[in-house]
């Protein structure tokens, strides 16, 4: 549904949006209308459709990581500047592994340059999963966990708000142990209040100041 930003609170523009999605083989599980994958395909349409009636600038990446190397993946669903196309998005999936903290610090790099405050949205089923083979970031062990809770709160220093979105009841505990922002839903429906909610905490400053401007 498109009203899902129908609050009357004024929504203001100064801010730039790139929603991440993971793109690991966890997420298609093979559960057919339960895969996860199908959860977070609907969570970015919905969020950048929202952002689209708002023309706020936004990007849709998927990320992923190759199982024994440091190697990650930046798949481009929706740059900045382009329209968003419904059958990439339809498609997106990779398959691999995720090594989530260094594909949030791409994402911030990508920002660079982008106007007003920096918003990114990661969609996943859990925590990360990647064997690098070279800084044990194996599998999920203690450096990728606390690596994970470093650069979330590395992100708010540099004025990036990381947000965290559990597509299911699994990642509930990883996220709210290391993202400052986030929650987990278990059905789709859940997902516009909360959402809602919390774009709007997170512009509250953006909206007091317009307000003061108008003084």
């Amino acid at each position: 549904s498109l009203d899902v930003f129908s609050d009357n609170s004024p929504l203001i523009h100064d801010h730039t949006v790139c929603v991440l999605v993971d793109m690991s083989g966890s997420m298609q599980s093979g559960r057919s209308d339960y895969d996860d994958i199908r959860y977070a395909r609907a969570a970015a349409l919905m969020l950048g459709k929202a952002l689209e009636e708002m023309n706020i600038r936004y990007s849709i990446r998927g990320f992923s990581a190759k199982w024994g190397e440091l190697k990650m993946y930046d798949i481009v669903v929706k740059d900045f500047d382009d329209p968003l196309d419904l059958v990439k998005l339809r498609e997106m999936f990779w398959g691999e592994e995720n090594r989530d903290s260094d594909s949030i610090r791409n994402a911030i790099r990508t920002m660079d340059g982008e106007r007003g405050k920096k918003i990114i949205f990661v969609i996943s089923d859990g925590h990360p999963n990647h064997g690098d083979g070279i800084n044990d970031y194996r599998g999920f062990n203690k450096n990728s966990f606390m690596d994970m809770w470093h650069t979330t709160r590395e992100a708010e220093k540099e004025g990036v708000s990381v947000i965290g979105i559990g597509i299911n009841k699994e990642a509930d505990d990883f996220i709210g142990k290391t993202y400052l922002k986030g929650f987990s839903i278990s059905k789709m429906d859940e997902l516009p209040d909360r959402l809602l909610k919390i774009y709007l905490k997170e512009t509250e400053n953006l909206r007091n100041n317009w307000r003061s401007s108008l003084l």
